[in-house]
């Protein structure tokens, strides 16, 4: 039983560094997207800045979602 605890623990904490790479990425390709936009907006293009906004406001929600993941496998700890 205390070797299928400290197993399950294990999986856990990969899933978790996994995430977390992972909306480390999001992250990342939301900071280029909003670098994007303004560089578009000061071009005055701004059906452009539009679009990358809607796709940074799509990954804030994935990374929320991500999140909220996180706290539920921490809870079940």
């Amino acid at each position: 039983m205390k070797r299928t605890l400290q197993l399950r623990r294990q999986q856990k904490s990969v899933v978790v560094v996994g995430l977390i790479l992972f909306g480390l990425v999001l992250f990342i390709l939301q900071l280029w997207l909003f670098v994007t936009t303004l560089e578009e907006a000061i071009a005055g293009h701004h059906r452009a800045s539009w679009a990358t906004t809607a796709a940074s406001i799509l990954l804030v929600g994935v990374d929320y979602w991500m999140l909220r993941g996180i706290y539920r496998l921490d809870r079940s700890a």
